[in-house]
């Protein structure tokens, strides 16, 4: 097949793709299934280590890998976080993907990230910002880079055009290709009362690097981008549109919920190659599409962009009532007809409050996965009590979804009321399952190995140091939690092999199985080997050293200060020598320890 291509795909046409996902990883490593292509959303490989890493070495081996983003957020008003940017570039290297992508949207105002896609005003200040934007990340990245247009459940008081207008001057203005979503042009035709053939028709599909295609999930009055469903018929349509006017185009099925088997999501994948087989056979050749018409001219309010994001960030951050709704003597409530435009199902506060849910439900989401030791000994209500409490006075500062939990443990301290009579416990378990999170795929060092320690017998010891691994975090701890753990684990597991995977949060189901951690003064180290979480008990003695040694201490001043905490050991230098090298054996052996040369 001789597909048309064109700068913005890399300049080649690599075929019918599938995203990279958890529940298919042993299928994909283990079989080798025939697929052309994987996505990757570039913010679950940025860490550089851990299994992450693993995983995507090995796809690499076999499979062409592109990046898609869910955080660069063209369209916010805040500069760029830079270290994220050579997170993303640093993983550009090691994927050698074609070419980037991300959304036209924006996600983030005042140091309050959403965590979501948010549509954009369709206004002359909203293009000129976006695409000043694109241009600087197509020359950081020194790739072409492809916008995605985003589903949306509101429209602007402010827009002066179209969506598929604004789309086009932002790509025109970029000179940037286009990742054609028709699953969210499907969305949002519906909740906006458009016509989504009209929408393809008028944008400039010469620029269309790549199409996303998936399946919403219908919730009455709207229709949801939940990516949960097989491809309704209707975006197959637009897609076959589209593929008769421009040719093969590099083309993914998303799926992110409810994930069916391997076998099920590439079958309804391969639905496009039949499309696309069927439509050209074995050649393929046509004219670029025409490129839209202009925007619309009308008068629009300068300097409301800054406004409107905001106001939208302040109306996510507010407290919902008890079913997530909000609450009408709310300033987002009454405030939201100034920004947001009503329709005939659904008011402006309506259609501004199911992106209010959302980002509840993500967060709350979130915290579930990341903390279930404490949601075991709260219970379900319990938890959600501490999570919204959390969430109202901590807003993630963080594009990364996985540090939304980093202050819960002083949290905890603070609001002792909310986990009575488990304080100590629940602080213990927000330290512990949150150092977990934060390792898991945190980049490693070159490790010392013991070959490497023999190398330094004879030294003078003042002149040597060693660092260890970042993904080390030494705790103590007031309860055993490390065995209360895996059997946490091992439970929740039988329940999801029984078909009970629904009642993992139920207080009477887990409780009957696990009891909680007794009190048990102990120190633990959280740590990765072999890319997998680990837990490692230590003696008193041995932990002070490797905190000694962590704190940039050499040798010999980590072993002065390990005898002025225990000074018994002074009196037994045998038993000293002994404790010192078999500490550092170990630590070798599970690569702990980085060397550190002195000046």
């Amino acid at each position: 097949m001789i597909a048309k291509i064109n700068k913005f795909s890399g300049g080649k046409y690599l075929g019918i793709g599938l995203g990279l996902r958890i529940p298919h990883y042993q299928t994909i490593l283990g079989e080798g299934p025939p697929v052309d292509w994987f996505e990757i959303i570039s913010e679950n490989f940025t860490g550089l280590g851990g299994r992450p890493r693993e995983v995507l070495e090995s796809v690499l081996e076999t499979y062409p890998v592109i990046q898609h983003g869910v955080s660069l957020c063209p369209g916010n008003t805040e500069a760029f976080d830079q270290e994220h940017l050579a997170g993303l570039k640093r993983l550009t290297k090691l994927t050698g993907t074609p070419y980037i992508s991300d959304h036209l949207c924006w996600g983030s105002k005042n140091g309050i990230y959403s965590h979501d896609l948010l549509p954009l005003p369709y206004t002359k200040e909203a293009i000129k910002n976006t695409a000043n934007r694109i241009k600087y990340l197509q020359d950081y990245f020194e790739l072409p880079f492809c916008i995605e247009n985003v589903s949306s459940y509101v429209e602007y008081v402010d827009s002066v055009m179209t969506e598929w207008q604004f789309l086009s001057e932002v790509a025109e203005q970029a000179d940037c290709g286009l990742l054609l979503d028709l699953n969210n042009v499907h969305v949002s035709a519906f909740n906006h009362g458009f016509d989504p053939l009209r929408y393809v028709s008028e944008i400039p599909l010469e620029r269309v690097g790549q199409i996303h295609i998936a399946g919403p999930s219908d919730k009455g009055d709207y229709l949801l981008d939940t990516h949960d469903h097989p491809v309704p018929d209707r975006v197959w349509e637009l897609y076959s549109f589209v593929i008769s006017k421009i040719g093969p185009v590099n083309t993914l099925l998303e799926w992110d919920n409810n994930i069916p088997s391997f076998e099920e999501m590439h079958k309804e994948a391969l639905k496009a190659g039949k499309i696309i087989d069927g439509t050209f056979g074995d050649s393929h050749s046509s004219e670029d599409s025409a490129t839209s018409g202009a925007a619309d001219s009308s008068v629009e309010n300068a300097g409301r962009l800054e406004e409107t994001q905001s106001f939208v960030v302040s109306a996510l951050k507010q407290e919902l009532d008890p079913f997530y709704e909000l609450q009408e003597q709310s300033l987002a409530y009454q405030k939201a007809e100034q920004f947001i435009q009503g329709n005939s199902r659904l008011d402006p506060a309506d259609r501004l409050g199911i992106y209010c849910r959302q980002y509840w439900y993500r967060l709350l989401d979130c915290f579930k996965e990341d903390f279930p030791g404490i949601l075991h000994v709260l219970g379900r209500k319990r938890f959600e009590r501490l999570a919204r409490s959390y969430i109202a006075a901590y807003s993630s500062d963080s594009h990364l979804l996985k540090e939304l939990g980093r202050y819960l443990a002083d949290f905890v301290e603070s609001r002792g009321d909310l986990v009575s009579p488990f304080e100590d416990l629940v602080f213990d378990l927000a330290r512990f399952e949150y150092a977990q999170v934060n390792i898991f795929d945190m980049e490693g060092l070159p490790p010392l190995t013991l070959e490497d320690m023999s190398l330094l017998e004879g030294l003078d010891l003042a002149s040597v140091s060693f660092r260890t691994q970042p993904y080390l975090v030494p705790l103590s701890l007031s309860y055993a939690l490390d065995d209360f753990s895996i059997a946490l684990r091992i439970n929740e597991a039988s329940v999801k092999e029984a078909g009970r995977g629904d009642d993992l949060a139920s207080d009477s189901e887990l409780e009957i199985k696990q009891k909680l951690p007794e009190r048990e003064q102990n120190h633990l180290v959280v740590h990765r080997f072999q890319n997998r979480i680990f837990f490692k008990r230590l003696e008193p003695h041995s932990f002070v050293l490797l905190q000694n040694i962590r704190s940039g201490m050499g040798i010999a001043e980590a072993v002065a200060s390990l005898l002025e905490a225990f000074p018994d050991l002074a009196g037994e230098p045998d038993r000293l020598a002994a404790i010192v090298r078999a500490d550092f054996a170990t630590w070798a052996r599970l690569g702990w320890l980085v060397r550190q040369e002195t000046d």
